[in-house]
């Protein structure tokens, strides 16, 4: 089990080091006078709120993966009903659909507090 915690070690690095490119990117056009400022400002903001939703998304959905297989229904995904669709045995269902329903759910869940 070590090696996977080096592996995840270093995507956590990756990601880190994204994430200071993309904010040197958004000083550099901040200092641009040729770029509008509060249009640099109003990208920034929705790549940010971008960022934290798909952040939710991802927490939340892997709340609901700690459960084992078992106890799917008792998880918030696990317990969803929409309609006729049920997401009761949800690790079955297409990765695309369970990634949207994530996402839905970390908006609403912003939007409310």
């Amino acid at each position: 089990a070590y090696g996977r915690r080096e592996e995840v070690r270093y995507l956590v690095w990756l990601r880190l080091s994204r994430i200071c490119k993309v904010t040197n990117f958004f000083q550099k056009l901040e200092k641009d006078i040729r770029i509008n400022y509060l249009f640099t400002r109003i990208v920034k903001l929705l790549v940010v709120e971008l960022y934290c939703t798909h952040t939710a998304a991802c927490i939340f959905y892997y709340l609901a993966t700690t459960l084992p297989a078992s106890q799917e229904s008792y998880t918030w995904i696990g317990s969803l009903k929409l309609g006729n669709f049920s997401y009761e045995n949800f690790r079955e269902i297409d990765l695309t659909k369970r990634y949207m329903t994530s996402l839905y759910f970390a908006i609403v869940t912003m939007a409310t507090v």
